[in-house]
C-alpha cells in the first residue's frame, strides 16, 4: 500500500510539473470558465467603463483576461498583491484597480480573518461590520483576536453576475495555504530525528499541536550549524536559539505522547492586503465610505503613523 501511494503521488506531481511548465499563465483554468447567462457581454461593458474611469487600458485588459480565464481557486479569493507580483506592476496600482473594479461590478469584497498559526481563513464577511473581535481555530485549538495589521485581509471574489466560481476547500496543511510552514515531523514518545533544512534569514518558531507555546529560533549567516530542540513534559525552553541558514536541527519528543512538530516562519506574507493598510487608503474611503466597524467593537490595528501639519498663514490661503 505504501509503495502504491508513492507511485501515485509521483505520477501526480510529475503531471503538475509538466502542466506548470507548459501553461501560459499560473491563473488559467484548463477546463474552461462557467460564465453566467449574459456574463461575457456584461464583462465587456464593465471593461469599457473601467477603462474610462482609470485611463489604464492595458491594466484593465489584464484584469479582464484574469476574470475570463482565471482558475476557480484563485478567483474565489483573489489577492491583489499576488496578482501585481505576477504581472510585474506596482502593488498599490493593482489594489486600487481592484477596488475600482469592485465598485464597477467586477468583484465582491471579502474580509478574511486568518488564524495566526495555520493562517487558514476562520471567518469571512462582506463588510467590516461582520468582523468579530475574537475567533476560534478548531484546527489549532486556539482563541485569537482580530488584528487589522496582520490577521484581517481584504480579498476579492468574482461577481456572480459574471461567472460561476466554485469555492474549493483543500487540506489545511497544503503548501499553497501554509507557505510559512518549513517542515513537519511526527515523532513518537521519546523519539528524536535530525533534519538538514535550508532557511531564509529571520525568526522561526517550533511548536507541536499537543503543547502550548513553542521554541523560538533566529536564522542568520553566523548562527550555529547544529541545534537540538526538545519538546519536554513541562513545555519549551525560553532560550532563543540562533542557527545558520543551513543548519542540522534535531527534534526530540520528550513527552509521553506522540507529537507533530511544526517549524514555521514568523513573518507574515507580504502579499496580504491587510485591513489596516486598505482602510488607510483615500480611494477606499472614497469608494466604500459605509465600511464601518460595529459600534463599540475594538480591534487592534498595530502601528500607524499620524502626521499633523500647521501651515503658516493657512487662513489667508
Amino acid at each position: 500500500m505504501r509503495f502504491s501511494y508513492a507511485r501515485a503521488f509521483d505520477t501526480a506531481f510529475r503531471r503538475y510539473d509538466r502542466l506548470a511548465m507548459t501553461s501560459d499563465s499560473v491563473l488559467e483554468q484548463p477546463a474552461g470558465v462557467d460564465f453566467t447567462p449574459g456574463g461575457r457581454a456584461r464583462l465587456d461593458v464593465l471593461r469599457r467603463e473601467l477603462v474610462e474611469r482609470t485611463g489604464e487600458p492595458e491594466l484593465v485588459a489584464r484584469l479582464v483576461e484574469t476574470v475570463e480565464r482565471g482558475d476557480d481557486f484563485v478567483m474565489a479569493r483573489l489577492r491583489p498583491y499576488a496578482l501585481a507580483d505576477a504581472w510585474g506592476v506596482p502593488r498599490r496600482k493593482v489594489l486600487e484597480l481592484c477596488l475600482l473594479a469592485t465598485r464597477a461590478g467586477f468583484f465582491d469584497l471579502r474580509w478574511d480573518l486568518l488564524c495566526p498559526l495555520c493562517r487558514g481563513v476562520k471567518e469571512s464577511g462582506s463588510t467590516l461590520e461582520e468582523m468579530q473581535q475574537r475567533a476560534h481555530c478548531e484546527i489549532c485549538n486556539i482563541d485569537f483576536g482580530s488584528n487589522f495589521d496582520r490577521s484581517v485581509e481584504l480579498t476579492f471574489r468574482t461577481s456572480s453576475t459574471l461567472r460561476r466560481v466554485e469555492e474549493r476547500a483543500f487540506c489545511v496543511g497544503g503548501p499553497q495555504l501554509t507557505p510559512h510552514i518549513v517542515a513537519q515531523q511526527l515523532l513518537a514518545p521519546g523519539e528524536g530525528r535530525g533534519m538538514n533544512l535550508p532557511l531564509e534569514a529571520g525568526r522561526y518558531r517550533l511548536r507541536t499541536l499537543g503543547l502550548a507555546g513553542g521554541q523560538f529560533l533566529i536564522a542568520e549567516p553566523e548562527g550555529a550549524a547544529e541545534a537540538t530542540l526538545t519538546a519536554a513534559r513541562d513545555g519549551w525552553s525560553h532560550d532563543e536559539v540562533v542557527v545558520s541558514l543551513a543548519p542540522t536541527l534535531h527534534f526530540k519528543n520528550g513527552t509521553d505522547a506522540e507529537q507533530l512538530f511544526v517549524l514555521e516562519r514568523m513573518a507574515w506574507s507580504d502579499q496580504a492586503s491587510t485591513a489596516a493598510e486598505v482602510t488607510a487608503l483615500q480611494v477606499f474611503r472614497d469608494l466604500f465610505s459605509s465600511e464601518l466597524l460595529r459600534p463599540g467593537e475594538r480591534i487592534s490595528v498595530g502601528s500607524l503613523i499620524v502626521l499633523f501639519t500647521d501651515l503658516k498663514g493657512s487662513t489667508s490661503f
